[in-house]
């Protein structure tokens, strides 16, 4: 869907190939779930830690004050509930990209 929006989009199966791909370093913006295999898309703070700034939208089903504090302290730029609508997303994803 990103794509007919005229995104170039590339997708990863975990937040550990993400972070092994060197081209991470390029994004214009990351659009992370919370609950991914083996990792939570909170911990783009080890993104942070290796200086890299990408502005960050975290999707998640179960958005609680805690994840939104958190989230917030770590930069992420936008919070969207699931189930996000597509306009909403499309929307955010112009708002945080440079």
């Amino acid at each position: 869907m990103l794509e007919t929006f005229g995104f170039k989009v590339q997708s990863y199966g975990s937040g550990s190939g993400f972070l092994a791909d060197e081209r991470h370093r390029a994004a214009g913006c990351l659009l992370i779930d919370q609950h991914m295999p083996g990792t939570s898309g909170l911990d783009v703070d080890n993104l942070r830690k290796e200086g890299v700034q990408i502005p960050t939208i975290l999707i998640s089903g179960r958005l609680d004050a805690s994840t939104r504090q958190r989230a917030t302290r770590l930069g992420v730029r936008e919070l969207l509930g699931k189930p996000v609508p597509a306009s909403r997303l499309i929307q955010a994803i112009r708002a945080v990209r440079p």
